[in-house]
Formats: structure tokens, sequence, C-alpha cells
């Protein structure tokens, strides 16, 4: 009844202007979109809310990244934002762990106080020495040269492809003579 009524409401030349686009065309077009119009493409099957999940986990597994990440050139500003992250998370976690040994070893009967460092570090050769404090210094001289690096770059400065460069290899450059520096002291 309401179906009936909306189309009564509807005014004559609409109905003209639609019988136009109802007529058949003889063009070869229109006759092979009027062809597939009725032919379903898509076949459906009745699953369960289980397998349609683990159906679309599989599907999921097998999709590839977009856009995948080995069409990528490597850049210097990757490695050296790796690197900054690393030597972070390195700086923190010695941290943690020389904190945590400071406070249990007492517990332990050790000693972790300046001298008793001092004492073992006299005792080490200097071929095993100057590396070792090469490896230490290095993560701690990267951290602060690249985070020098990144303030600079939050006062607007050297932000073109140019200067993201400069101030990259200068940080690495720096942090090299600096950890060198601190290695043969």
């Amino acid at each position: 009844m309401l179906a009936a009524r909306t189309f009564h409401s509807l005014s004559p030349g609409f109905f003209r202007s639609t019988s136009q686009l109802l007529r058949p065309s003889n063009s070869l077009a229109s006759s092979s979109l009027l062809r597939n119009v009725w032919k379903r493409s898509v076949v459906t099957e009745h699953m369960t809310d289980m397998e349609g999940r683990s159906r679309l986990a599989d599907q999921r597994l097998r999709r590839p990244n977009s856009p995948h990440l080995s069409i990528y050139e490597p850049q210097l500003t990757w490695y050296l934002s790796s690197l900054h992250r690393v030597t972070g998370v390195v700086l923190a976690g010695t941290l943690y762990l020389f904190a945590t040994g400071y406070l249990v070893a007492p517990l332990a009967g050790y000693s972790l106080d300046t001298e008793t460092i001092s004492s073992l570090v006299q005792q080490v050769p200097a071929w095993i020495k100057v590396p070792a404090k090469f490896a230490i210094s290095y993560p701690l001289t990267f951290h602060i040269f690249n985070g020098l690096r990144h303030l600079v770059w939050d006062t607007t400065k050297e932000l073109t492809l140019k200067g993201v460069y400069r101030t990259g290899y200068a940080a690495l450059i720096l942090s090299v003579l600096t950890s060198g520096y601190l290695a043969f002291v």
C-alpha cells in the first residue's frame, strides 16, 4: 500500500524519462553489460564463525606487507635512528643492572664501591682495557651527539636532506673521536 502511494505521487514526466532508459539498446557494449548483470561472480559458502576467523587468519599470514620493505634502499638516517634507540636501551639497561648490582652486592657479601671497582680496573691489561673503554664509551658519546643533533633539529636548523646527512656524519665522527680519546685516557 505504501509503495502504491509513493508510486502514484511521482510526476508523469518521471515515467517518460525513465521509460527511455529502460528501452533495450542495440549497441554491443550495452548488450554485453546486460548479459552480465544477472551473473553472480562471487560464490559464498556457509561456515561457522570459528572457520571464518581461521580462514581470515590464514589469509593474513600469506598477505605481503604493502609496500614491502625490501623495495626501499637503506639510508644513513635509518641506521642512525636505529643506533640512537639501541644505544639508549643499552645505556638504560647498563644503568639499571649496575644500580641493582650496587644494591644487591652488600647482601651477597661483595662491595661495588669506587675503591673496589678502581682496583679491579687497574688489574686489567691495557690491550683489553683500551677496547673495553671504547666499547663502553661509544654508546654514551653517540647517544649524546645524536641527541644534540635532534636538539638542533628542534630549532628548525639543518632540516634539509643535505643538513640531515651533514649532522649525521658529524655525530658519527665526533662520537668515534671522543670515544677514542676516552679509551686512551
